[in-house]
């Protein structure tokens, strides 16, 4: 080979190894997108928490060697938190999707599958969801005897993760795609249902992760599906308290008639998929248990 060409060639290969993106840290040219990791979800991640040591963390057991791992069993709900962390400009337009998850036997369909109402879940085993950032400068107004003075503490105060909007959603209003501020995280949150009839067994697939339709990155996914099945039911003791009329004046409703009560509907059967359950009117367990015995 000419020694000019292979000079060349050799300039042309440094830049583009120098150009490929590695998922722990680089990026790739142009984008506004610098890394992106996962979580649990019982974390919450800051959006202003670039520097989380769970994102290198080897005991961060979601996150393992650049890919993402899960385990479940039949007829369970599970999720994970993805952590897209942008440049110093943001990025724009950003957009994820989930891959059928298989393992040669069966197939558990991707976040492509069943409608875009966020009601239906007919056919969905897939959820998506944009976390909402509250600023916490303050604590709640006082109830329940907390100090109208105290402070947060740092872990719950700044921009906290908080409401999870549909990627379904309207863009610009939490749906996707969305854009993500300068120098700060997005989390994406992940429902994956495991269907009653799944096979056990190891069960792959990607996560896609675009910027202005084109593809940043390309996550592993590792899913294993345990030999069990849980019930419909919930049999863990837990309450999530509805105020009716907070909820109504939320989406501008009046408190009474049909169109309120089929949205309460709506509340209850996301709980119900979630094994969460919603209560009105009682403040503790207890309470909670003397109430429902009254009617069951």
């Amino acid at each position: 080979m000419d020694k000019g060409i292979l000079t060349g060639f050799l300039a042309i290969s440094v830049f583009l190894s120098a150009c490929r993106k590695d998922r722990l840290g680089g990026v790739e040219p142009h984008s506004g997108i610098k890394r992106i990791w996962a979580v649990d979800d019982g974390e919450k991640i800051k959006r202003e928490d670039i520097n989380n040591p769970l994102a290198t963390d080897i005991n961060n057991s979601v996150w393992q060697d650049g890919r993402i791992v899960i385990f479940g069993a039949r007829n369970e709900i599970i999720a994970f938190q993805l952590i897209i962390q942008s440049e110093e400009e943001g990025a724009s337009q950003v957009n994820v999707e989930v891959s059928d998850l298989e393992n040669g036997q069966a197939v558990i369909p991707g976040s492509g599958s069943g409608s875009a109402d966020p009601y239906d879940y007919n056919g969905r085993y897939v959820e998506l969801f944009t976390e909402h950032y509250l600023d916490i400068t303050v604590r709640t107004p006082p109830f329940w005897g907390l100090s109208s003075t105290a402070m947060p503490s740092s872990y719950y105060s700044g921009w906290v993760p908080d409401c999870l909007v549909p990627f379904s959603a309207p863009a610009g209003v939490g749906g996707a795609p969305f854009n993500i501020g300068e120098n700060c995280n997005q989390g994406v949150w992940v429902d994956l249902f495991i269907p009653k009839e799944t096979p056990a067994g190891i069960y792959s697939g990607k996560i896609y992760v675009a910027e202005k339709q084109k593809i940043f990155d390309t996550i592993p996914v590792k899913l294993e599906v345990f030999d069990f099945v849980l019930p419909d039911s919930t049999h863990l003791h837990n309450m999530f308290g509805l105020e009716p009329w907070a909820v109504a004046t939320r989406h501008g409703l009046a408190w009474s008639g049909a169109p309120y009560h089929d949205l309460e509907r709506k509340y209850y059967q996301m709980a119900h998929r979630h094994r969460v359950d919603l209560v009105e009117y009682v403040d503790n367990l207890s309470d909670m248990s003397a109430f429902y015995r009254q009617f069951y």
